[in-house]
């Protein structure tokens, strides 16, 4: 059963870093085809979303 939560967790966790590495692409996406005028907004949200992947990825 603990195996079976294990698992459950690691996909979870799998699902949402893949989530969050596409929503990364999109920052830096926008971040090009824009004058830089919310640029320090997705500067944060790249870092925050930077640190979650890492931090999914060290388990």
């Amino acid at each position: 059963m603990y195996e079976d939560e294990a698992e459950e967790e690691s996909e979870m966790r799998d699902k949402k870093k893949l989530g969050l590495q596409a929503e990364l692409k999109e920052i830096v996406k926008m971040m090009e085809d824009e004058d830089g005028k919310f640029w320090s907004e997705k500067m944060q949200r790249m870092f925050e979303l930077e640190r979650e992947i890492q931090e999914l990825e060290a388990y």
